[in-house]
């Protein structure tokens, strides 16, 4: 299972947290993009505003944006996670290693989420590396 950190910072290990959004995600594909062009055409897939997202492609100019697709399962019921030491920091994904106890829904059925994924593909392929299939 794979969340997102609290605007990527957790601090405490006896800390407990509750995913009250009920999700679960994978990274079904991943890409680096370094050309603004390749942002803009993304920005129906993404949940920042172009001007971040923009901004976040002008933050580090030698450091590509990195591009996840990512497939997105509801679960019957929110999740609570102990932190460990190693997601202390400044994070943005973490990878949860515990079986749930139940399946997960996928959010989007798998034709809508094979065009999607083919319209994110065709997108960044033409400026982006691929970083993993």
């Amino acid at each position: 299972m794979q969340v997102v950190a609290n605007n990527g910072l957790l601090t405490s290990s006896k800390a407990r947290v509750k995913f009250p959004a009920g999700l679960e995600t994978e990274v079904a594909n991943a890409w680096t993009v370094t050309d603004r062009r390749s942002v803009d055409a993304l920005s129906p897939f993404y949940v920042w505003t172009p001007d971040y997202a923009e901004k976040r492609l002008a933050w580090k100019r030698r450091h590509p944006l990195h591009v996840l697709l990512l497939r997105t399962y509801r679960i019957p019921r929110p999740v609570t996670v102990k932190v460990r030491d190693d997601y202390g920091g400044c994070r943005s994904w973490l990878e949860i290693t515990r079986d749930l106890p139940f399946e997960g829904t996928p959010v989007l059925s798998d034709e809508e989420f094979e065009r999607a994924s083919e319209e994110i593909l065709g997108i960044v392929e033409s400026d982006g590396v691929p970083a993993y299939a």
